[in-house]
């Protein structure tokens, strides 16, 4: 028997919609990654111009440093990290749920809750700290601080763009597309307002 010869697949033999969706989600990638490159990236030019002039603890400060300041200022900013994106995330996803099951009563008990801006200051400076006790090291390879540096600014700025992206699940790179009457509803109102045709009754993590 002849076995049937299955065609190539081709990308563009996708559906319009599929393709658009795949291009949306590169272009969420790439606007969540840059701000975090960017940052990265200046801070390693700060560190080399920095390493250029001898810009650097000695070596018994370095390990009162290393030892005690770094470790100490990460454990806090871990646990208090760890915490923050629990918590967002579990909202967002809650948000999620009411809409997707029409639930107006639980979405208008959370709409308007979010984090404190004053406790994305507070990790936000932390970050900045271990940063800057990174930048004071002296290394003694350039690859070895070029890692350092870069990664660890990466992280800290990426952490902080998802948590406060997921805060508000209204705006930025994931929103949940929710009912416009939901959105212009009063806080404590019970009864579900009608909807029009421009309303949306599904989640939807495509950015505005």
């Amino acid at each position: 028997m002849n076995k049937e010869k299955t065609k190539p697949f081709v990308p563009s033999q996708l559906p319009v919609v599929q393709r658009l969706r795949r291009r949306r989600t590169i272009g969420r990638q790439a606007r969540l990654f840059a701000r975090p490159a960017i940052t990265a990236t200046l801070m390693v030019c700060v560190w080399t111009i920095l390493r250029r002039f001898g810009v650097h603890l000695d070596k018994q400060d370095e390990q009162i440093l290393s030892n005690g300041v770094i470790p100490t200022l990460g454990v806090v900013y871990g646990i208090m990290a760890a915490h923050v994106l629990s918590t967002v995330w579990k909202e967002y996803k809650l948000v999620e749920y009411c809409v997707t099951h029409n639930d107006f009563q639980k979405f208008m008990e959370i709409r308007d809750v979010r984090i404190p801006q004053v406790i994305h200051s507070l990790l936000a400076t932390l970050a900045t700290t271990i940063v800057i006790c990174f930048l004071a090291l002296d290394y003694r390879q350039f690859a070895a601080g070029f890692i350092s540096i870069y990664s660890i600014t990466f992280v800290m700025i990426l952490y902080q763009t998802v948590a406060v992206q997921l805060d508000n699940p209204f705006t930025g790179l994931w929103n949940v597309r929710v009912p416009q009457s939901w959105m212009a509803a009063k806080p404590g109102e019970k009864n579900r307002p009608s909807r029009n045709r421009t309303d949306s009754s599904h989640a939807d993590c495509e950015p505005k």
